[in-house]
């Protein structure tokens, strides 16, 4: 990845099972940012506490005007 090492990626977002039959999920609010996937690691950590009552993963991106569109990080 062009000098980038591939956990320092921006390429991680977390999303909200809706139906895991359908495999039907839908970025989570407030974490659809592309992160590291440290940052995605914790992050994950953080829902499944926050809100017990859903499922949640790590989602990679593999759009790329996705990973564009998302403000940069200070």
């Amino acid at each position: 990845m062009d000098g980038i090492k591939k956990d320092e990626a921006r390429e991680w977002i977390i999303q909200k099972c809706n139906d895991a039959f359908t495999n039907d999920y839908e970025d989570w609010e407030g974490f659809d940012n592309p992160m590291t996937r440290s940052e995605m690691i914790a992050a994950l950590d953080k829902c499944n506490n926050t809100w017990p009552g859903f499922e949640f993963r790590g989602h990679r991106i593999r759009n790329i005007s996705k990973l564009h569109q998302a403000p940069h990080c200070e």
